[in-house]
This record gives C-alpha cells, structure tokens and sequence, in this order.
C-alpha cells in the first residue's frame, strides 16, 4: 500500500520529486533486518489476541517469499512501504491486520539496531581470531631484533614480539571498544510507535527480548527518534578504523626499501602498469583510503543529527548511509588484515642487520654510563654519541633493559 495514495497525496512514483526522499537505494543493507523485525511483530500480535492465527500464518509465509525477492530502486518511498504493498497483494489484503502497534519509525530503529549488532559481533569474532594470530607470530618470532620508530626514523632497538604485543594491545582495545557499543545498541526500540507508544496491548520487553535485545528502552521518544546510540557505533567503528591505519603503515613501513624486513603474501600485492619491478601494499593502501572515508562519515552521521528536535525527521534517514559504509568497511577491513598476518614473514636475518645497523642503542647506552658512573644522565647524553661506535656486542647492552622490550637475557 502506497501511504500517500491513502491520504490523497498525488505524486508520479518515477518521477525525481517523488524518489528524492526515497531510500531504496541504501534499503538493502537492512531488507532483512525489516522482515525479521515484522515477522516478530506479527507473532507478538498474535500472542496477544490482537490478530487471528490465520492471519498471523498467512503473513509470515508472505514474508517468507519476499526474503528471496529483490529490492526495487523505484517506486517506493522506502522497504518498508514496498513491504506493505507486496504482502498486501499476496495476502490478499489480509496484511491490513498487522500494521497496528507499530511505526516505521520504532521498526526502522529496530532494524538498524539488529544490522550493526551483527556487525559489531561479526568485527568482535575478527578480532578475536586476530588476537590468535598474534600470539603465534610472537611465538614464532621471539627475540627477534627490529628496529622501532620515532618520528618515523629508527630510534631503539626492539624485539618482533615486543612490536607484535603492541598490535595485540591495540586489538585487545578495539575489543573493549566495541563490546561497549554493542551493549548501548543492544537495547529494543519496540513498542515505541511513531514516538508517543499505542493504544495496543502490547508487551515491549517480551517483544523486544524475543529479538534478541538486552533491555528495552523505556522512553519511547528516544527509541523512535534518536540515533545516539547508532553514532556511538559509527564513532567506535570510526576510531578502531584511525587505529588500525598505524598497523597498517607500520606493515608497509617494514616491507619497503630499504628495510624489507616484513613479506606481504601476494595476494596482498599488485604491481605497476609500466613498472613490473613494483610490489605495491595495495591492500593496506585500499585501507587507509577507507578508513579516511569513515572519518568524514562519522562526522556526517553527527552533523545530521546536530539541532533536530525530539522524535523522528527523515534527515536521520540520510545518515544511515554512512553507518552502512563505516561499519561494512571495519569488517572488511578487519577481515584483510587477519588474512594478510596469518600468511605475514618475517625476515630473520634482515630484521636483525637492519636493527644492529641502525646503531639504535644510544638511549641504552646513555643510562648505562650514567647507571654505572653515577653522573646525572645530561653529562652522559652528551658523552654518548663519542663512544657509540665502541660497542661491540650491543645485543648485551640491550639486555640490561629492566622493562619495555626485554631482550630474553638467554638468547
């Protein structure tokens, strides 16, 4: 059923003025989402005596068929009016029953809330898979020396798993980071209607847990017409995005001349048109691309929801499109990296003669003349650089280290 048709608003359905407001073109990111939050709706209502079991049964077979049908690019103010009007013909108007209880405003929260809780579980299960990664390369690479960055240029000498433990620092913090967004989307939205609730005999907390939901949010202005907690996800989404960007500079930090100390996996790799001699990171380049991308989309998501009074506008409807993009490109983006450090290597030897090469241990060797002479570490920071090249064995200088990267002291 077409809402306009029924309140006697004249609009062509093709043409621009009609599809400007439409979002059919984004609705596929949530299609089943919507299905499943009115499949649910649908038992509720029979549940509570409101509809009949027959029509309940007809409904939900009806909704069945259109999870395998596409979405139309046209036509439609958005999936839930195309929704509408298909059940209504399948089920030979018996749909009409099933619309009480509800607002495209309270189900729309809920599935956007359903769509970014898989998410944010997908990302959570990547995460975790990666942390496993982590430990076997530390395992493997234990004691292995490379040379540490500051100011981009090598500044002390390090061990790999010691650069391994802050990646997995990093993933251990994306986790916290999103578990506490999932907690804050993982709170039911039904029964809210439009913004003020219904007249119907509904029961939000059964209705909302039979989906899955933790809580169910008690205001039903917020529940209809906020997106805070959407934003908090966007923002979180965002935020491990910039994080995992310096894992991914660091990847191609240590695979390019003249360093050639980490292997990317080929397919990780692509080359130039005319210069066949290039290894190009093009994936960790695609990465830091999209994750720039989702930087201007959190900001977009915000400045949507900047100055709107309470309850539902449709320019909320306009920033879903960039919770859609930031949250499909952390997985992706997650999902890439894992792939690229389960086939990552390392070279040994490489790794080390780039660190011993650097001559890196001037900070050690400061606090060591400073330690063992008792003058305050000024006098020595200014004897340091005219003994540096007197160290013969610096690997021994690097184990007097008492924390950071401790160089096992057996190796």
């Amino acid at each position: 059923m077409k809402y306009r048709r029924l309140t006697g608003i004249q609009g062509v359905e093709n043409d621009p003025t009609y599809t400007y407001a439409s979002s059919l073109a984004h609705d596929h990111y949530i299609k089943q989402y919507v299905i499943t939050v009115l499949r649910n709706h649908v038992i509720h209502l029979a549940e509570q005596q409101i509809i009949s079991e027959e029509i309940k049964k007809q409904v939900i077979e009806a909704l069945e068929d259109l999870e395998d049908e596409p979405l139309p690019q046209e036509g439609y103010e958005d999936v839930f009016e195309w929704i509408e009007d298909m059940l209504e013909k399948k089920t030979y108007g018996k749909s009409k029953w099933i619309w009480i209880g509800r607002s495209r405003n309270d189900h729309i929260s809920a599935a956007l809330r359903l769509y970014t809780r898989d998410k944010l579980r997908q990302a959570i299960s990547l995460i975790q898979e990666t942390i496993k990664i982590l430990d076997d390369l530390q395992g493997k690479y234990k004691g292995v020396l490379i040379p540490l960055f500051t100011h981009r240029v090598p500044s002390q000498i390090g061990t790999v798993d010691c650069l391994l433990q802050a990646w997995k620092t990093i993933y251990e913090t994306f986790q916290r980071i999103l578990e506490n967004s999932y907690t804050v989307v993982n709170r039911g939205p039904l029964g809210a209607g439009a913004g003020a609730g219904t007249l119907a005999n509904l029961d939000p907390e059964n209705l909302n847990k039979s989906l899955g939901f933790k809580e169910t949010l008690t205001s039903s202005i917020y529940a209809s017409g906020s997106r805070l907690d959407l934003a908090v996800a966007v923002d979180s989404a965002s935020l491990v995005l910039v994080e995992l960007t310096r894992i991914a500079t660091d990847l191609i930090t240590y695979q390019s001349p003249p360093y050639k100390i980490m292997i990317l996996p080929d397919s990780h790799i692509a080359t130039s048109s005319i210069m066949p001699h290039k290894r190009n990171p093009v994936t960790l380049e695609a990465l830091l691309g999209k994750a720039s991308r989702t930087i201007g989309c959190s900001m977009a998501f915000k400045t949507t929801m900047m100055r709107l009074p309470s309850g539902y506008s449709l320019d909320l409807q306009e920033a879903n499109p960039c919770l859609y993009e930031t949250i499909e490109i952390l997985t992706a983006s997650l999902e890439i990296i894992k792939d690229l450090l389960y086939t990552l290597s390392i070279d040994v030897e490489q790794a080390e003669k780039i660190a011993l090469s650097s001559k890196a241990w001037s900070a050690e060797l400061a606090e060591k003349i400073a330690l063992e002479q008792g003058i305050p570490l000024r006098e020595s920071y200014r004897r340091t650089l005219e003994v540096l090249d007197e160290v013969k064995d610096p690997r021994e200088l690097l184990r007097m280290r008492k924390t950071g990267c401790v160089l096992d002291r057996k190796s």
